[in-house]
């Protein structure tokens, strides 16, 4: 029997997405990291706090995936955060795909 868990909206200050069990309303371990949890920073460009910021709980596909997006201070200045919509698979916390709109300069 598959466990259900809850992705509340990743609104810690320090930008990440927790799963908690529906049942016991603890952390499930495993998920993402060792402590339950996954840093939603981690390999994002120019993140300063408060520059990305949850605006609405992750969608949860039929298929398991915990979708999550998110707002950034857009036209602020040219080094801001990207704005990435990435999808996760809900029982490990493994990133599955990401997707950014805007066009990068190859490096």
């Amino acid at each position: 029997m598959a466990h259900l868990r809850i992705s509340p909206p990743p609104s810690t200050s320090d930008g990440r997405l927790i799963s908690i069990s529906a049942q016991s309303g603890e952390i499930c371990p495993g998920f993402g990291g060792a402590d339950g949890t996954i840093n939603l920073w981690a390999n994002m460009p120019n993140i300063t706090p408060g520059s990305v910021y949850s605006t609405s709980p992750p969608v949860i596909t039929e298929d398991d995936l915990v979708v999550v997006g998110g707002a950034v201070n857009d036209n602020v200045a040219t080094t801001s955060p990207s704005g990435a919509i990435r999808a996760y698979d809900a029982y490990t916390g493994a990133l599955v795909w990401n997707f950014v709109s805007a066009i990068f300069p190859a490096h």
